[in-house]
């Protein structure tokens, strides 16, 4: 595993970078909510067995990612909560397949789920949810 404790903000405006795996790292954060998300044609984003608490919106606005990976972080609310900084963010990864959330402090997970029609594995195994968006 590497040691990493920050990304620099360019590897956010590569348009054709299409798998990005920061896994097992330092990373407090990924990046600033204000930072702009160019690399259009994600596809595999992991940053799994982190210290991340806050997921930038910038990635449900991927409009090409289809499997994110943020198991094993503190995460605690995500873009889009009725609680969070940012409530009234709408998710546009359409082609999202896989989420995996488990092992973070969830307690409750955005109705942006619903318009997740493409959706075929979600994993939140050992968070702290008391109920999925209906």
């Amino acid at each position: 595993s590497n040691r990493l404790s920050s990304l620099p903000e360019e590897i956010f405006h590569m348009p054709c970078l299409r798998t990005l795996d920061i896994s097992q790292n330092l990373l407090s954060e990924i990046t600033h909510e204000d930072v702009e998300w160019k690399c259009n044609s994600l596809v595999d984003f992991n940053a799994a067995k982190n210290q991340i608490a806050y997921v930038p919106s910038g990635l449900f606005g991927l409009p090409e990612i289809s499997s994110i990976n943020l198991s094993y972080n503190l995460l605690q609310r995500l873009p889009g909560d009725p609680e969070d900084a940012s409530p009234n963010v709408i998710w546009c990864c359409e082609l999202l397949k896989r989420l995996d959330l488990s092992h973070n402090r969830l307690r409750a997970l955005p109705d942006m789920f619903k318009k997740l029609k493409r959706l075929n594995t979600l994993i939140v195994s050992y968070n702290y949810l008391n109920e999925l968006p209906s």
